[in-house]
Parts: structure tokens; sequence; C-alpha cells
């Protein structure tokens, strides 16, 4: 797919559950109706609601990738993280798309990603994902490149255009950090974000409505039958004159009001 994603109930974020960027993957997706699958493997101190045990296959294969990872970033003392380690295997098999918090590190031949979350980034491009990290230390968006072996900055946000993606990165997340975390859901989902119709009644205007719905919803009882209610905003004259009524076993005017639409926050 090459353009943004339509439907936010497609998106699902693969995760960590861990505190820090993969919290806040977690928690900013829910605003958009993102559902997370926050791997563990026997944490616990694992404490997302959307958490997801994988098994001992998934462990094994988990470390199979993270011993090929290894040999590329030259890191050798990891056995005793494996638990985490491995579980981040499963972010990664069941993404088409990474999207990573972090910094990334330079050493003569290799570009590479700091920490934990490096090892995820690794396993991505080992496995030729399409990856992108936010480098909280130089405050802006990169992508991997295949054909250079290095990370290209981005000039905007980038977009999540695959249903499965990750959502991962440093547990020290600072302030930009969790912006472009935002920012990365705002590009990819705005089409999708709710607002509020907010209208204006007065005390007097709303006791009215009121009185009549108690009105209609006792005659339904009465009448052993199941009535429902319309409220109806009205407006003519280019919003020079808008008023409400309100429907149920017979209409009443509430008379003019005041209304406005906002972004719901």
């Amino acid at each position: 797919m090459n353009s943004t994603i339509k439907d936010k109930k497609q998106f699902i974020c693969h995760s960590g559950g861990a505190t820090g960027a993969d919290t806040y993957f977690e928690k900013i997706g829910e605003k958009y109706g993102v559902l997370t699958k926050a791997y563990s493997y026997k944490t616990a101190s694992h404490k997302s609601k959307n958490k997801v045990e994988i098994s001992e296959s998934d462990f094994q294969e988990g470390i199979n990738r993270i011993e090929i990872a290894a040999k590329t970033l030259k890191r050798k003392t990891y056995n005793k993280f494996m638990p985490l380690l491995s579980r981040n295997w499963q972010q990664i098999k069941n993404s088409n798309q990474v999207f990573a918090i972090s910094e990334i590190c330079k050493r003569p031949g290799l570009e590479y990603v700091a920490g934990g979350t490096g090892w995820a980034v690794q396993m991505a491009i080992d496995n030729r994902k399409d990856v992108y990290v936010f480098d909280q230390e130089q405050d802006a968006w990169y992508k991997w490149s295949y054909g250079k072996s290095k990370f290209n900055v981005l000039k905007k946000v980038p977009t999540i255009t695959e249903t499965n993606f990750a959502g991962i990165g440093a547990r020290k997340i600072k302030e930009n950090g969790i912006q472009a975390i935002k920012d990365l859901y705002e590009a990819s989902i705005t089409d999708y974000k709710m607002k509020q119709l907010i209208i204006e009644l007065t005390e007097k205007q709303h006791g009215k409505m009121i009185t009549h719905l108690k009105r209609g919803t006792a005659l339904s009882i009465n009448s052993e039958s199941f009535s429902g209610f319309e409220i109806r905003l009205c407006s003519v004259d280019g919003n020079l004159s808008s008023w409400v009524e309100v429907e149920m076993l017979g209409m009443i005017d509430l008379g003019e009001v005041n209304w406005d639409i906002k972004e719901k926050n």
C-alpha cells in the first residue's frame, strides 16, 4: 500500500509493553482506535492490558534471530537479557513497518540503533522490513536505506501504510519522542480524528427538554411500547438563526441556540 490507511480498525501495533516508547505507542494509539499486541515472555513486571505471552517455540525462534543480529552488531554479552530480546522478534515478525524512538549510533562500517531497541531494529533490517527511527538527539525521523546501508534523514513525518506495524523504542523517552509518536499517528489517521458538536442550552431549555423526554418515556411505558427520541439542530440563512427541536411522542421547539464544532481532545 502506498497511501495512508483510511480505516483505523485495520491498524495493529506490535510492541513490548515496556515503560517509555512502548507504552506511549500503546496509549496514544488507543485514542486513534489502534489495537496493540504487547509481547512478553514470562515477564512479571509486564503491566500492559494488551499483553500477549509468547510460546516456547516463539522464544526459541527469537533466540535464533537474536544470534544473527548479534553478529552484525558485534555484541556478545546479551544472554542474560534473552527473555526480553527474544520476544522482540515477535514485534518484527508480525510487522511490515517498524517505527522506533531511540538514537542512531555510528561506528566504522555500521550504523545502528542504541540499547535494546537496536536489537529489534537490526532484526527488522535483517528481514528487509521498512524501518523508521526517530532520533531523539537529532530531533528528526530517519529511514533505513538498503541500497546505501545507512539511515537517511526524512524531511517530513513518515506515515503508517501497513495494517501491521511495530511501535517500539527507548525506555527513557523524551518530550520530542512523545511528540514524534503523536505526529506519526496524526499524519497516518488524520481522516478519523473525532470532532464534537457542541450545542449550548440555557437552564430553562435544558429543563424543558428533560421534562418532555420524561413525559415521552412515561407514555411509552404505559402503552407498553418502545419509542426513541430525536434531537434536531435546525439552521437557516448561513447560521443566522439556529434552534433545536426535540421529538418523542410529540415535538417541542427549544428555541434559539448557539452551537459549534470543535476538535475532540
